[in-house]
């Protein structure tokens, strides 16, 4: 596996089933509806997208996550600031949800 020429969903595809991606998507978007937020409405590509950047936080770790978007640029992480914007990371990670 080469990692210098991927993006993170792209590791993260190597890793992870689609059956198990589609099931949690399903039930992400359940558990929101189910705590008042029903135009949550995760799909397949942003969960691939929030579970890459997951793996990329492993790596390169920050005392707060908000950090990774900051403002100050020898802070901020371009690959994740670009992937989704903060507020819309913050509501996947309160809403992800697997059995």
């Amino acid at each position: 596996m080469n990692i210098d020429e991927e993006e993170p969903v792209g590791l993260f595809l190597q890793l992870v089933h689609e059956d198990f991606l589609q099931d949690m998507v399903f039930q992400s978007n359940l558990y929101a509806m189910q705590h008042g937020s029903a135009s949550f409405n995760l799909n397949d590509p942003e969960l691939k997208t929030f579970l890459g950047i997951n793996f990329v936080m492993i790596y390169i770790r920050y005392a707060h996550v908000r950090m990774y978007w900051s403002g100050q640029a020898s802070i901020r992480q371009n690959l994740i600031a670009r992937s989704i914007p903060l507020q819309r990371f913050e509501e996947i990670r309160k809403f992800s949800y697997h059995k």
